[in-house]
This record gives C-alpha cells, structure tokens and sequence, in this order.
C-alpha cells in the first residue's frame, strides 16, 4: 500500500498510538517518532498516528527522553491487513444480514 495519511490511519485503526485515544479523524495527526529536525523520514516504520494533545507533548523529543510510549511498534502493512481494514462506520452491503440491527 502506498504511504499515505489516510493509509496511516487505517494501519493504525484511527487510534493515537500513544494514548488509545479514537477521537475523530480530523483530531489525529501523523507524528514523526525521529522527529523530521532530526533527520526522521516520512516513512511506514517512522510515522504513526497520534492525536493533537499526544503530538503537542512529544513535540520534538525522543521517546526516550520523555515519558510516551508507543502501544505497538510501527510496520509496513501488509496487502491483506490494509484490505481487511475498513474505515469505521463501513460494511459490504452483503455483512447486512450477520451484523445485529434493531429493525425487526
């Protein structure tokens, strides 16, 4: 998959990788864990998603500097994982009849 927010987001199941905060997409951002000053890249293995308060305390600090921690180590998905990751809210029109509704 290419390397993309929204790539990013569905790898990281729209959840801050440091706090397990879900807030909404437009509160997570993509925080750079060698931060961008220090010559960290804008790659898989490098970038997660974190939400606006996480990124604000990490800032431009080195996870060992400070007191974060990543809840999973960042990796380039794999083709079946970013096809098996749907955003939230959606579903095959075809799962209708396993998922539990309250029409009768």
């Amino acid at each position: 998959a290419m390397f993309s927010r929204k790539n990013l987001l569905r790898r990281d199941g729209h959840m801050c990788q440091y706090c397990g905060n879900r807030p909404n997409s437009n509160q997570l951002t993509i925080d750079h864990i060698k931060c961008r000053a220090s010559g960290g890249q804008s790659t898989w293995t490098n970038c997660v998603i974190a939400c606006v308060d996480c990124n604000r305390k990490k800032a431009d600090s080195d996870l060992n500097e400070i007191d974060m921690n990543l809840i999973k180590k960042p990796k380039i998905p794999t083709v079946i994982e970013m096809s098996i990751s749907l955003p939230r809210g959606t579903a095959c029109n075809s799962w209708y009849k396993f998922l539990k509704t309250n029409k009768t």
